[in-house]
């Protein structure tokens, strides 16, 4: 039974996080090769319902990544009978809807996209695909019907993940508590999250020494990704003055000597010394694994409201080895108190404090008092 099939997931989160996992909606847009990977971690972990929106068809390099596609499914439909049914035989408890009409996602300010989504009572939104514009408007329409928000995509070697978890995320954690008893300690954690439009109009442009800089990391990935945002809403709208005009196709153009003017002319725009990335074409099976892989696990965890999650930008660089989460926007914030009440102080204070807990730039962090 139900009880039997999730005994080992109420064991590790408990059956108060694992009873919001079997209510909850997640929408998924684009059956992508990271968006493959959180669908099996969500649905064998028993999330209520999944809608997956995706009017593409299967392309012969959809099969590296896509393992729920078939070779001779090439050139059928993503949302076919077959990749639905080996979804749903991961686990029969699990509803699955297929949409195949993304218009509600490509423009949801819309008063029926706005209908649409209101209907379907979500509690998370995976953007897949998407210009720079369209996520940001999906963004704040999830943010004002308090839906959390996730986008992520692959890119070759690398990737990332960014999360909009709304104004009043809370969560729990848990710490080992006194030796004697060694029983845990829960504690419950507020932290605010910055829109995907506030973070990506963040600058550091004179407000950060040499020093602080470096310390940053900011990983030059995160530059060609933007670039390459900026990029597809200029060729979005060369192709439509094409189309406008009468003519067949857009000029050909040096896509690599494009992305490279765009990003270096960003960095300057927010006070960052020229750096080179590079970005590869294409889903690299084990890349779409790690981003799925944590991808997955925050949105089980936001569900759930357990553990600390991403915030706000997570940047996979395989070809450097190396894995950045990144927090920059307007302020945030974290709270963190004993759920047994005990009294609050800020860390501001000299003397009895606790930990000092850093979370980011210009984070404001308030621990409980430490008894004397």
């Amino acid at each position: 039974d139900e009880a039997a099939l999730y005994d080992r997931q109420i064991r590790l989160w408990g059956l108060e996080a694992q009873n919001k996992l079997r209510t909850s909606h997640v929408l998924i847009h684009s059956l992508t090769g990271v968006n493959t990977e959180v669908i099996k971690n969500i649905v064998l972990s028993g999330i209520g319902t999944l809608s997956i929106v995706d009017d593409e068809l299967i392309q012969p390099e959809d099969l590296g990544a896509g393992f729920f596609f078939r070779e001779d499914e090439v050139g059928s439909e993503r949302l076919s009978q077959g990749p639905i049914s080996r979804i749903q035989s991961l686990n029969p408890l699990v509803r699955i809807r297929a949409i195949k009409d993304p218009t509600f996602l490509l423009s949801p300010s819309s008063n029926s996209s706005l209908e649409a989504l209101k209907e379907m009572k979500l509690d998370v939104i995976v953007a897949g695909k998407g210009t720079r514009s369209q996520l940001v408007e999906l963004d704040l329409v999830a943010r004002s019907l308090g839906v959390k928000f996730y986008t992520s995509r692959s890119v070759g070697l690398g990737g990332y993940i960014f999360s909009d978890l709304g104004d009043h995320h809370e969560y729990l954690t848990e710490k080992n508590g006194q030796q004697v008893t060694m029983e845990k300690k829960k504690i419950k954690h507020k932290q605010a999250f910055v829109s995907l439009s506030d973070s990506l109009s963040h600058s550091w442009k004179g407000s950060m020494n040499e020093r602080k800089m470096k310390r940053l990391r900011l990983n030059p990935l995160l530059f060609g990704i933007w670039a390459y945002w900026e990029w597809e809403a200029r060729r979005a709208i060369a192709e439509a003055e094409v189309v406008k005009g009468g003519q067949e196709k857009v000029a050909g153009s040096d896509i690599p000597s494009e992305l490279e003017q765009i990003s270096i002319q960003m960095m300057e725009e927010k006070g960052i010394k020229s750096q080179t990335c590079i970005l590869t074409p294409g889903s690299f099976s084990p890349t779409c694994a790690v981003l799925g892989g944590l991808l997955g696990q925050d949105i089980l965890n936001a569900i759930g409201g357990r553990e600390e999650p991403i915030v706000n930008w997570f940047i996979l660089d395989g070809q450097n080895g190396e894995w950045i989460p990144l927090n920059f926007g307007r302020a945030a914030f974290r709270r963190v108190s004993d759920i047994t009440s005990q009294p609050l102080i800020t860390t501001r204070s000299k003397k009895g404090q606790g930990p000092v807990h850093s979370v980011g730039p210009d984070v404001s962090v308030v621990v409980p008092a430490v008894s004397q």
